[in-house]
């Protein structure tokens, strides 16, 4: 049996941009403790499109950041350790099997932002 179907929020009207965070917070991210809020019919860069929109519908703009958010956590979910920006091990503290999870970290969080390189996760990530 699969998963039930999403069921679709969307934020009431707000009275400032304060308010949009909050809002956002209880939309996007109900179940985000441990696993990044893209829905899986969804690549990242589809979801960050809908967030923009929505943010910018409720005046809210720079949201730049989110994407360093995204980056560090799923770095975390797909390696077991916080990225170097984030307070974990730098890439030359790392064993050989760790720098190899650390590569194909990196490469699935490039592509999942929508960048053709690994160099430009150092930009998110650190090194």
């Amino acid at each position: 049996m699969g998963k039930p179907p999403a069921r679709t929020k969307s934020c009431p009207a707000v009275r400032s941009v304060d308010e949009v965070g909050d809002c956002l917070a209880d939309v996007c991210l109900p179940h985000a403790t441990t696993a990044v809020a893209v829905p899986a019919e969804r690549s990242y860069v589809e979801q960050l499109r809908r967030f923009e929109y929505q943010c910018a519908a409720a005046g809210a703009h720079r949201i730049h950041g989110h994407r360093h958010q995204y980056a560090q956590t799923r770095y975390r979910e797909l390696t077991g350790w916080p990225a170097p920006a984030a307070g974990g091990p730098r890439s030359r503290d790392l064993t050989a099997s760790q720098r190899e999870a650390d590569r194909e970290a990196r490469l699935t969080i490039s592509e999942e932002l929508g960048h053709e390189r690994e160099q430009i996760t150092a930009v998110y990530l650190g090194r």
